[in-house]
């Protein structure tokens, strides 16, 4: 769904009337569902959703020991780290004592790959001559497609037509209890009840993926289900 079929979806099952347009709208309370999606729709990225895992691959050149990570990267999946010439498991992240000890020259070195992250940015070895490509999996922080270019992403919602990429439900349930809070409506703790017990059942379904973060908490309900948030 795009952001004014999501927009369009609350307003009718909170008893507004549905406009032409919401980003720019002239209806101030038309803005105010446009930027609140805005919000819903980076919280509830933060999760290690399927649909946001992204493979990469990044070449190791003999004299370069830092390199730039995807633009869109949030978090790496832990244990995807591997060469692709004969697919060994690079050391990621390196413990600091090891990596202390060989970039020093002490103790054995040659074993396999080590990297670390150091300032925003993916580091090898000094000693680390041999070129290679590692392949890895990460999670993305865009779960939004562009309305005009498909394979464009972004983190954010900047037109009624841009599309969101996880489940629709969700998006509508999350942006319903936000916007209930918001209109001091009578049904808010009857949506925020509705959204935790659906985001409960999502991160159920996917419990056994390796790369849905289960056991952290919800961006919406870090307390009780029934505690009034977002003041």
């Amino acid at each position: 769904m795009n952001a004014r079929e999501i927009c369009s979806e609350v307003y009718g099952l909170s008893g507004f009337s549905i406009p032409t347009a919401f980003q720019n709208g002239s209806d101030p309370d038309d803005n105010l569902i446009f930027f609140l999606l805005r919000r819903v729709a980076r919280d509830l990225a933060k999760y290690r959703w399927e649909e946001l895992v992204v493979t990469s691959r990044i070449t190791i050149i003999e004299g370069t020991t830092e390199y730039n990570l995807p633009s869109d990267f949030r978090e790496m999946i832990p244990g995807t780290m591997r060469t692709m010439e004969d697919l060994r498991i690079v050391d990621f992240p390196s413990d600091f004592e090891t990596w202390a000890q060989i970039d020093s020259k002490v103790g054995i070195t040659g074993v396999q790959h080590r990297l670390r992250f150091q300032g925003g940015k993916l580091v090898t070895l000094p000693s680390d001559t041999e070129e290679y490509t590692i392949r890895f999996e990460y999670v993305s922080n865009n779960s939004v497609q562009d309305a005009e270019d498909e394979n464009l992403t972004k983190n954010i919602f900047e037109k009624d037509g841009d599309i969101w990429l996880l489940d629709d439900d969700l998006v509508i349930k999350a942006l319903k209890a936000k916007w209930s809070i918001e209109k001091g409506l009578e049904t808010i703790q009857a949506d925020m009840g509705d959204y935790a017990n659906f985001l409960l059942s999502l991160t159920g379904t996917q419990a056994g993926s390796k790369r849905i973060m289960m056991g952290s908490k919800s961006p919406y309900f870090p307390q009780a289900p029934y505690t009034n948030l977002w003041k």
